[in-house]
């Protein structure tokens, strides 16, 4: 009986001191100081060509890597001979063919992209003017010429039960 009670009083002491434990919880909130790192563009007036409503996220994220690109970090970047620069960027489907001069200045360029999302401008047309009509594939090219307007061409292919067609839209 000895031993029940001191049990108990010893189980009744233990829970009075885990009681004292101070537990201290800090909540931090970190999404309100996201901060990046951002360097001037090299190419703002390529980028600036384009309408973020008319591309994909894809395309825009592959295009301010273009316009990013450090020609002076290439192996085949000489800073003595005065040169055109043809580089060629590819991930996965797309593929970005760019021609750069001696300073890095992006000329022009020529965009192909593989099953992209299409602007809802487009995707809304087609879904209109082809009700019960589905999506198969989307092709986007897009041409570039430094100081004229680039131009975006959107290729998608559509299909109805074994019926199939390709409509063409330019931006």
């Amino acid at each position: 009986m000895k031993t029940f009670i001191f049990g108990l009083v010893f189980l009744g002491f233990t829970n009075l001191t885990a009681a004292q434990e101070v537990i201290a919880s800090v909540n931090y909130d970190n999404s309100s100081f996201k901060s990046e790192l951002t360097t001037p563009l090299k190419n703002s007036e390529y980028l600036s060509n384009f309408d973020t409503k008319n591309v994909s996220e894809v395309i825009s994220d592959f295009q301010k890597y273009v316009a990013n690109y450090d020609l002076a970090n290439a192996k085949i970047y000489t800073s003595e001979d005065p040169s055109i620069y043809h580089i060629s960027f590819s991930e996965g489907n797309n593929r970005v063919e760019a021609t750069y001069n001696q300073e890095g200045a992006l000329i022009s360029c020529i965009e192909k992209y593989e099953n992209v999302r299409l602007p809802l401008t487009i995707s809304s047309k087609i879904a209109r003017q082809y009700p019960d009509w589905e999506f198969n594939k989307v092709h986007c090219t897009i041409k570039y010429v430094k100081n004229s307007d680039a131009i975006i061409a959107y290729e998608v292919a559509i299909k109805k039960d074994s019926k199939r067609k390709t409509v063409k839209y330019t931006l």
